[in-house]
Parts: structure tokens; sequence; C-alpha cells
């Protein structure tokens, strides 16, 4: 018999007043999944609330309404929530453990089916009953938050004796085994080298609080330091030796993933880890200040927090459970008030599996780009970097843009970019060969011209050289700078170009990164003259090209 199960994560409850239309649109889409097939299990897996801090005056009520959405667009199917980080500190890093905020969300009264566990009164991990569930799986609850000393951490543990308790609950009949947990085992993409994001309002006390961590402790100001759950080593290794297949389903980082951890001794079974993205939030995607693209098809609202930072769609995952056969798609999605032109969903395939006794055999490869999921479609995204060297040790860049469309003249249709470069680059308009803009921000905004060329310079915006890098960057940065082109829609050709760069062992290479997975491929890379090109064919949207070179020192 088929089964289903929706995944959400990392839903943030409390993060902005305008989140409720978010809701509604997630309301929406879950209908569409329902819709299709049965919805057996809602599982939240973590991080419901924004902080430990809410008032539950006002939380609860906010977490009941989320709840009756979910239990209206699946006909009532069973609701399960375990906790995160946020729900256990203040904004999920900095403040002690408390519990208080999920401790009442155990005890308020439900309007519909519902298991929330993990308080200092319950065992870390317990079985879901099957009568909740009705799946063909063992459904195991963890609370992977509980880690009481400590002011700052997002981490958790994982007790290899709470696993073992559970284990000697299952009947030896061989059925699989679903995890359901907030933590991941193993770090996700783009996101395990992050620095940690200290509350608002703490101002230059968190800038303080970062430099004194990453002086103290190598790599103190990163996230992944106390990021993955304590145990998760000894966890992963013990699921392989139930004997059985394993599917772990946890968000965290907001970016979704799927790995399978293969068992490589006698009698051991394999591990599905699939990550769910935020259900909740806009998230922010970086790789440090030296970003140059906007993810986000989403306008800034009114009390939204402005920054610099390209944001991705929210999604959350569906599981689908029929016979042997494994699958996992991801299900993006975005409010009412995008702009003209973009799907609201769009659907990802993530894994095609079969279980063949203890292992999961894959059947079908599937994509490795996101879907185009309709809307608009470019016919052309072409960015030119011609970089204007110095003898200090920053460049500056003359940057030509052309976006055409498919269509002549698409109503409604404009094409944003967000632009940043080094700490102190200044950014440009350009509107004729004698005429440059003011001075903008870092992080402006700008809107290109549709099936024409449009113009800017950012004047100190790449570091030439190493020392530079680590001083704009941080003194762990990568010998190399980069340029990017950021692709938001399905796009026919897209090209990008950079040039000249030094002669002296520059070795100048290629990527793209699907920026709803966080998984980057090499690209190859041409010459012409003192310019280097690389050309994506039939471009994925929200895929971000880029040419890297080695700096000089």
């Amino acid at each position: 018999m088929a089964s289903r199960i929706v995944h959400l994560s990392d839903v943030h409850l409390g993060t902005s007043p305008t989140q409720a239309r978010l809701f509604e649109a997630l309301e929406d889409a879950v209908k569409r999944v329902a819709r299709a097939r049965r919805v057996d299990l809602v599982a939240i897996t973590g991080d419901l609330f924004q902080s430990s801090t809410l008032d539950p005056g006002t939380a609860l009520p906010a977490a009941r309404e989320l709840f009756k959405r979910l239990w209206d667009a699946t006909d009532r199917a069973h609701l399960v929530v375990v906790p995160g980080n946020h729900d256990v500190r203040g904004l999920g890093v900095a403040s002690p453990h408390r519990t208080e905020l999920f401790d009442a969300l155990v005890e308020f009264q439900s309007d519909g089916p519902l298991t929330v566990h993990g308080t200092r009164h319950a065992r870390p991990m317990v079985l879901l009953p099957a009568k909740d569930h009705g799946l063909p799986v063992y459904v195991v609850l963890v609370d992977s938050s509980w880690l009481p000393g400590g002011y700052i951490s997002a981490g958790g543990l994982l007790r290899q004796e709470d696993l073992l308790a559970v284990a000697s609950k299952l009947s030896p009949d061989g059925r699989p085994v679903l995890l359901l947990m907030h933590h991941h085992l193993v770090p996700t993409p783009l996101t395990d080298l992050g620095r940690i994001q200290f509350p608002e309002g703490w101002g230059i006390f968190a800038r303080i609080a970062q430099r004194g961590l990453g002086a103290v402790i190598a790599g103190g100001d990163r996230e992944e330091l106390t990021m993955t759950a304590l145990g998760a080593g000894t966890a992963l290794s013990t699921l392989h030796t139930l004997g059985r297949a394993v599917a772990v389903l946890h968000g965290h980082k907001h970016y979704p993933t799927v790995r399978l951890a293969r068992g490589v001794f006698q009698g051991h079974g394999d591990v599905v880890l699939a990550s769910a993205g935020s259900a909740g939030v806009f998230e922010a995607w970086s790789l440090g200040v030296h970003d140059d693209a906007d993810v986000s098809d989403a306008p800034a609202r009114e009390g939204d927090r402005a920054a610099p930072t390209p944001r991705l769609w929210p999604s959350f995952n569906v599981i689908d459970l029929d016979g042997d056969a494994l699958h996992i798609d991801t299900v993006l999605y975005r409010d009412a008030d995008g702009p003209p032109g973009t799907a609201k969903t769009t659907l990802r395939p993530m894994l095609r599996a079969l279980r063949d006794g203890t292992r999961w055999t894959l059947t079908e490869t599937v994509p490795d780009a996101a879907p185009d999921g309709g809307g608009e479609r470019l016919a052309e995204n072409r960015a030119t970097f011609r970089f204007t060297h110095t003898l200090g040790p920053l460049w500056s860049a003359d940057v030509t843009r052309v976006v055409r469309t498919v269509r002549s003249n698409p109503e409604g249709f404009c094409y944003r970019e967000r632009v940043a470069g080094a700490p102190g680059s200044e950014l440009r308009n350009v509107f004729d060969a004698h005429h440059l803009g003011d001075a903008l921000p870092l992080g402006a905004e700008l809107e290109l011209k549709l099936q024409g060329e449009s113009r800017y310079t950012l004047d100190r915006g790449f570091a030439a050289d190493v020392a530079q890098a680590e001083q704009s960057y941080g003194s762990d940065t990568s010998p190399y700078e980069w340029a990017g082109l950021f692709n938001r829609y399905p796009c026919e050709r897209a090209v990008l170009t950079v040039g000249p760069l030094a002669e002296d062992g520059c070795e100048p290479f290629a990527s793209a990164t699907d920026l709803g997975t966080g998984l980057e491929r090499p690209l190859p890379i041409t010459r012409e003259g003192e310019m280097h090109t690389v050309v994506v064919e039939h471009c994925a949207p929200r895929t971000l090209l880029r040419v890297y070179w080695r700096l000089r020192g």
C-alpha cells in the first residue's frame, strides 16, 4: 500500500509579521501534494519557533493556526513535532538551554491528531505507535536538541544508549526504520563554512564575540563547530548495525539535501539522510561578504531585515513509500507577493530507490539541476567583467550585463540583481560613456534592461593578492578570488566572461552551483585573447556561474 509523508522543518514561527502570507502559500502547496496522494503523516523536524524566548501567549496560537492549516490541507493527517535548537535557546544559539515554551506546546490542547515529542521529562528517543501513522516502517522520534550546558550553542546530542534502547524494541521483521530529528549527522553543502550569526540587536557586540571566538578557538566563529549533533558519528555507525534499511529525516541548515550512506560490513544496512529546507523563511544564502546574486524572487517587504545576501525559496520534502520503493521530492514555493512571471511552486526529484533487504538500490538517476518550474524564460543571460588593474591590493571592474527574454515584451516582468564586492568597494550605474550614476551601497538592487545592455562599475571590488583577501574576507579564506553570474530563470544560454587576469599563474577555473541544493560542479573554461569564458546551454534556474582565479602571493 502506498504511503506519503510531508516533511517540514525550520518553520521559525515569529520571524516576521508578514509570515502568515507565506503559510497561506504553504497550505496551498501541501494541498496540491495531498490531492495527488493521501498524506499519512506530517512531520515537523525542529525549529518550529524562532526563539525559546517567545511569549507563549503569542507563539502557541500561531502554532495552532499553522497546525490547522496543515490538517485542513491533508484531511487531518497525524502531525508530529520534535524540537530544534531555536525551540530551546534564544534565537537558536545565544541563551541558556530552556524548555518552557516547548513544554507548553506539549501540554496545550490539540484540535487534531498531534504528537509533540521532546521535553526534559521525556526520553530522547521513542517509537511512534503504529496506530498514529500506519506506515510500513518503524517511526522513531528523536529529541536531538537536548544539550543543557553552556550559553552559546546551536548543536545537540545523540546518546548511544538511547539509540540502543529503541533498537531493542524493534521486532525481527526486517521492516525499515525512519528517524525524525532536527540535527544533521553529516554537514550540508555550502553551510559548513558559515559564520555564527548572533541575534539582531547585538550590534558591535556580535562582531566582537565573533572575532573573539575565532581568535581563541580555531574555527570557533564558524557554525559547524557546534552544529552537528554530538555523537553523530557513533549514531550513524549504529544505524548501519541495525541490519535494516534506514532513513533519517532532518532539517537544521535549511538546504534540501539527500545522501545515501552505504553499509560496508556483512549484515549492515544502508542509511538515507534526507534534509528538508526551511518551510517558513526565505533563507539567506551566503559564501561570505563577496556575494553578487539575489536568489529570492520575492521583493523585500516592510518589516523584513534588509540584507545584501541572496535568499532561497522556502520548501518542504515529500516522502513516498510504495511497497519497497522510496521516493523523495522537494517542493519549493513562494507567496502571492512574488513578482509576475514566476511559478508559485516547483517540484524537484531528489531520490528514487528500491529497498532490497537491508539495502537501498537506486532505480533512477535524478537530474542534478533544478527544473525550470514554469514562469518567464530567458533567451540569453550574459555578464562580462572587464578588470581595471591597479597597483594597489584591489581590482575594479567594468561590468556589462545583457538579459534577453524569449518573449519580446513580457508584461510586468523585470530583472533585478543585487551586487556586492569586497568591503569598502563602491558601486555605480553607468548611463553612457560620460556619465556615472551616484555611488550605491553594496548589496543595492539594480534593475537591468531587457533586450539590451546594462552597465555598472565596481570600484575596488576584488582582492588582487592573498594578503588583501585575508584582510577583506578573513584569515582563513582560500587564495582565490571570483566573479559570478546568477541565473535566476530558465535560460537558453548563460555566459560569464572575465578578464584580463594577471598572467603570473592565475590559473582560472569555473563552476556552476545549484542554489537549491548547494551542489557545485566544475565547468570547462575557454580563453579568447585576454578574456576567459564559461557557457552553460539550457541553464537551469537558480544556478550561479563562477570563474575563480588564483591570487598573487
